[in-house]
C-alpha cells in the first residue's frame, strides 16, 4: 500500500498538489513584511538552540555517567563546566521562542528614526 501510494504522489505530484491544497490555490498571496521574518528567523534560531542543547545534554549525561570509570574523577569539572554550558544554551532557545514577539519588537525599535516632534520638544 505505501509503495503505491509513494509511486502515485512521485509521477503525479502536481495533481496531488491540487487536491491538497484545493481552494487555497486561488488565494491572494501577500508578501511578508519585515517583522514577521525576523519573528520567524529568531523562532528558528530558537529551534537550533534548543535542538542543539538536547543532544549535547545527552552527550554531557551519558559521559558524566562514566566518567569516574574510563576519566577518572578530574575529567568530571569539566563536564560541570559542559554541562551549566549546554544548560544556559537551552534556557537561552527557550527564551528566544517565547519571547520571539518581544525580542522583534525591541529590535525594530532600535531601528526605526526619531520622530520630528520628540526632537523640537527636547530642544
Amino acid at each position: 500500500i505505501w509503495i503505491g501510494f509513494s509511486l502515485i504522489c512521485w509521477f503525479l505530484p502536481q495533481t496531488i498538489a491540487q487536491l491538497i491544497c484545493g481552494s487555497v490555490k486561488d488565494a491572494e498571496v501577500k508578501a511578508i513584511d519585515a517583522s514577521s521574518f525576523l519573528r520567524v528567523l529568531i523562532i528558528f534560531l530558537g529551534f537550533y538552540f534548543i535542538i542543539n542543547s538536547i543532544f549535547g545534554l545527552t552527550r554531557v549525561i551519558y559521559q558524566f555517567a562514566f566518567a569516574n570509570e574510563i576519566y577518572g574523577p578530574e575529567f568530571t569539572n569539566q563536564l560541570k563546566v559542559s554541562f551549566g554550558i549546554v544548560s544556559f544554551q537551552l534556557i537561552t532557545g527557550l527564551f528566544l521562542v517565547a519571547k520571539n514577539y518581544w525580542i522583534t519588537k525591541s529590535l525594530l525599535k532600535i531601528n526605526t528614526p526619531e520622530k520630528a516632534e520628540d526632537n523640537q520638544s527636547e530642544n
